[in-house]
């Protein structure tokens, strides 16, 4: 994974993460970020950083730091969702100490159940929204546009792009697609109200496009070239 903030810029390398000015091609390993062979992903708010290390329900970890300096490990906070082990699919901060956390568990015919939690300290504490996101599809893409704002985009049989605008107490389905698992993907936010997702895999064969809203997910539209 490859991400920028803060003028800094990280990349996971196996279970090595380095890290360079973004004015620089002078990459450094971080080896005070203890890493296991299971790191998936990167997130980022200003100088803070979490990684998403997987590994199973019950064995993922939350590897954080509030300026790429000192660092921490939070044991896998899931509880079973659905009644079904969870384990940390990804990270999606809004500030350097407000971040929430997909769990999912319990894959079976192209779902599996997903729930988001919440911290306010920096990924030390964690507790849970409210209802669960809907289960179709398994995730493949999470992000926040505020700290009200959370979006999951699943794929398996159709594709899907789900958003709650309470904090993950509710959740609707803005984009749907009942196309055998196209998918959308790189889902993000650049600002409280802008956000971009791609639907499709250029590459593949499958027709893509760059949708973008400018309402905080509620509405999707494609971007012209």
């Amino acid at each position: 994974d490859l991400e920028s903030s803060g003028g800094l810029a990280y990349a996971l390398v196996g279970n090595q993460l380095m890290r360079t000015q973004v004015d620089s091609n002078s990459w450094a390993p971080v080896s005070a970020a203890s890493l296991g062979s299971a790191a998936t992903s990167i997130s980022l708010h200003g100088k803070a950083i979490w990684i998403v290390e997987g590994g199973g329900p019950g064995t993922s970890k939350l590897v954080s730091s509030p300026d790429g300096a000192s660092w921490r490990t939070t044991a896998d906070p899931c509880p079973s969702v659905g009644g079904e082990p969870a384990e940390i699919v990804a990270a999606a901060p809004v500030s350097t100490t407000t971040v929430f956390l997909l769990c999912a568990g319990g894959p079976a015919a192209g779902s599996e159940s997903k729930q988001v939690l919440i911290s306010t300290d920096g990924g030390v504490h964690f507790s849970a929204t409210g209802s669960n996101v809907p289960r179709g599809g398994d995730s493949n893409g999470f992000a926040a546009a505020s700290v009200t704002v959370v979006a999951v985009a699943a794929r398996s049989g159709a594709s899907w792009v789900y958003r709650s605008a309470d904090a993950g107490r509710s959740w609707q389905t803005p984009l749907q697609q009942g196309d055998g698992g196209v998918g959308y993907f790189d889902l993000g936010f650049t600002t409280s109200t802008q956000g971009v997702v791609i639907y499709g895999q250029p590459g593949n064969g499958s027709t893509s496009k760059l949708l973008m809203t400018r309402d905080a997910g509620a509405t999707w539209a494609p971007v012209t070239f």
